[in-house]
Formats: C-alpha cells, structure tokens, sequence
C-alpha cells in the first residue's frame, strides 16, 4: 500500500518537474518536445484541414470561361469569398494561437520547428481570403525571419502570387527571376515559377515568351491534374498566335491527359479555331463535330458544337452556312451565357461587314442584355450599340425620303396604283395574322 503511494507520489512529483520545465523561454528538451508537437498535432494540422475544406470549395465553385484564355489555377477566379471565410478564418485564429503559446525564441532563434510553418499556413489562409497584402506581409516575414528555412522558396513563390494579384507585376517578376537565377529549386517550385511567370506574360499580351515559360513549366510538372490545364492554355495562346498546326496538337494533348470531361469536350471543338491557320482539312474535323452532335451525353452543349460547326463553314468562305450554324447555336442554348453572346458577336460581325447594319443593330441589342457590367467589353460594346442606333435611325429616314422622292416623281394614275397595291398588301397581312391567331 504504501509503494503504491510512494510510486503515485513520486509520478506525480515527476509530471510536476516536466510541465514546470514545459516553457517557453527554457530551451531543453521537454519544452522543445511539448511546444512542438501541440503546436504540430493541436493547431496546425486542424488549421491545415479547415485551409483544405475551404480550397475545396473554391475549386468546386469555379467556372472556366473558354471564351477567354483560362486561368492556369481555380483559386479565387470567382466570387466565394462569403463561402469559405469561416474556413480561412479558423485557420488564422488557430495558427494566431499557436505562435502566441508555444513560439520559443531563446536568444533571437526560434526553437520550435513549426512555428515557421503556422506562419505559412496564416499566410495561405489570408490568400484564399483575397487578403492579399496581408498575406504578402505575412510571406515577407518568413523570409525576413527564417532566411535559411525550407519554406523560403515557396514563400517567395507565393509572395510573386499577391504581387500578382494586387496587380504589381514588375515586383512580381522581379522575385521570379531571383529565383531563377540565385535560388536552387526543386521540380515543383520550377513548375510554380515558369506557370507564375507564363501567367505575368499573359496578362501583358506577350504570348511567344507565356508559351515559351508554359513548355518549360510543362518539362518539370509531375502533377497529372496540371498537365491538361497548361495543354489547354498553350494550345489557346499558339491559336492567337496564328500556328494552327502546333495549337491542334496541344489540344490533342489535352484529350490524351485525362482531363475534365467538359475541358476535353472544349479542346476538340476549339480545333475549329485553329483550322483557319493549319495544314490540316476540315473534312474529318466536320464529322467528327457531326458524330458529337448524335452523341446524347452532348446534349447540353449542342450550341457549343454548332458554333464548332460554324467557325469551320466561315473559313471555307461558306457565309450562308455558317450564319445557319450560328443561329442553329442560339436556338439551342440552354444555360452557357458565354457561348450565346460570343455567337452574337460572331453574327454582328458578318453582318457588318455585309452592311447589314439593322441585323448588326439588333445582334449588339441581345449582346448588352446578356452582358454582365463588370465585363471588360461592355463600354465598347454599349458605344458601338449606340453607334449603329443612330446610323439605323438615319437610314431610316432616307429610305423614307428615298420613297416619298421616288412617288413623287410618278404619273398621278402610278402613284395611285402603288398606294392601293400597299394598302391590299396591309389587309392580306392583317387577314393573315387574324388567321393565325383563331387556329391557336
């Protein structure tokens, strides 16, 4: 009895020396073990599950515009912020907490290992928040504080990130090319630097050097659901720049990737694009579109497809059956806002260069009740709208003019002639739609 009570006492007495050696300002073994692993096992890893909770549903969330050049990541392109801000927010606090109990810097040198990687992660969460510069100060720190560490690479990686998307692009670029030339970088991070720096050219329109890092970033990228999204975004940027044969050939190597089935589906119908600028003829591509539209699990992109259909009749030189095609499209639209009003624009420009200015007026008209606000394209497009309003109403009124002119200048017994011919063609119009209206 009394060993049992000597042996308690004595564990006791022991768990009483470990947890009053447990601080934070004493660097031996027992503080270094307990503020490490509850820093690593309590806050870390639920801060890094609720970031991961919350990455998910931004990703769920995105919606690829093909109309543009897609974006080579799904984060933060739409409007989720609301969705996963309770995500990110308990991450900051859980990671916040973390750093404030078990940081342990004895002598300006931090001995407890994950602390550096909570900063990390805070930093992440407020990126995915779209805290942009909060975030880039929290990355900036790290490399301040920890120049030695094995998160300096990809902090740096990330802070040409924010620089990004606050829109600095020289900083960004100029962090880029220190990493190329003075940092040794593993695969993955050279792949995140050539896809960041491909990302700066695209945005200033230069697509010869984006191509250029895109296929150097595509050498070392060993992550299978990267691949077809760069395939895909080289493929888009060789299209605009007119080299057909290489821009096929990208979005064949998109198909043979394994993507999405929605990214494969739009790799094969943008091969209409590139057709124009190729060696290639557009017979097989033409039944390959014709074989898509019987397929039934196509059935919601059918406007897609006739669209396809209709690029490839328009570099033929075949107007009339492109224009078929492209009303084919609308007709069948179903939910793709962004195929409909590319098929408009794509109409507005036959039609005006056919001087059809009172269809091109009418194409602009559905194009502004379709157009979001915010898009990029909607000043122009509302200026030109206006334009071709006013240039309508003018040719309005010198055919009216033009017609009066013209009666004037016949014989009375003429005159009177075409006037009881229109006013009988009036009566068969107004029979014929009260014809119409009984038999509905």
């Amino acid at each position: 009895m009394k060993t049992k009570k000597l042996n308690k006492g004595c564990g006791i007495l022991i768990l009483i020396f470990i947890f009053s050696g447990c601080s934070t300002t004493r660097d031996n073994f027992f503080s270094r073990t307990y503020h490490q692993t509850t820093a690593k096992y309590n806050g870390y890893f639920n801060a890094n599950e609720s970031v991961k909770v919350g990455v998910r549903k931004i990703k769920k969330e995105h919606q690829e515009n093909y109309q543009k050049i897609i974006p080579l990541d799904k984060i933060n392109r739409t409007e989720v912020v609301g969705r996963v801000f309770p995500n990110m927010e308990r991450a900051i606090e859980k990671t916040t907490k973390v750093i404030t109990m078990h940081s342990m810097e004895i002598n300006k040198k931090e001995k407890n290992k994950w602390i550096d990687d909570n900063y990390f992660l805070m930093a992440q969460a407020r990126f995915f928040k779209k805290e942009y510069q909060a975030s880039l100060n929290t990355f900036k720190y790290i490399i301040r504080s920890y120049p030695d560490d094995n998160l300096v690479n990809k902090s740096l990686i990330w802070s040409a990130k924010c620089e990004m998307r606050l829109e600095n692009h020289q900083s960004a670029q100029k962090t880029l090319n220190y990493l190329i030339d003075e940092r040794k970088l593993t695969n993955q991070e050279l792949t995140e630097v050539n896809i960041a720096m491909s990302e700066i050219k695209i945005n200033n329109k230069n697509y010869e050097e984006a191509v250029v890092y895109l296929e150097r970033a595509q050498k070392t990228n060993k992550n299978k659901k990267l691949k077809p999204r760069i395939y895909f975004v080289l493929a888009q940027l060789n299209e605009r720049l007119k080299k057909g044969d290489r821009a096929i050939e990208n979005y064949n190597q998109t198909i043979r990737s394994n993507p999405e089935y929605e990214m494969s589906f739009r790799a094969s119908l943008n091969k209409a694009k590139s057709y124009v600028f190729s060696s290639g003829k557009p017979t097989s591509l033409l039944r390959e579109y014709e074989k898509m539209l019987k397929d039934a699990k196509n059935k919601d992109y059918r406007d897609q497809i006739y669209y396809a259909i209709g690029e490839v009749k328009l570099n033929n030189r075949d107007t009339l059956s492109a224009v078929e095609n492209y009303n084919k499209s609308l007709k069948s639209f179903l939910f793709n806002i962004n195929q409909k009003q590319q098929t408009h624009f794509k109409l507005s420009e036959i039609y005006f260069n056919q001087k059809e200015y009172k269809l091109t007026y009418n194409q602009y008209d559905s194009i502004l009740m379709l157009m979001d606000l915010e898009d990029d394209r909607y000043i122009t497009t509302k200026k030109t709208h206006k334009d071709l309003k006013s240039i309508v109403l003018n040719q309005g009124i010198i055919y009216k003019q033009d017609s009066l002119l013209a009666l004037a200048l016949l014989s009375k017994e003429e005159r009177n002639e075409r006037i009881d011919d229109y006013i009988d063609a009036l009566k068969q119009k107004d029979m014929a739609e009260k014809t119409q209206t009984k038999e509905e």
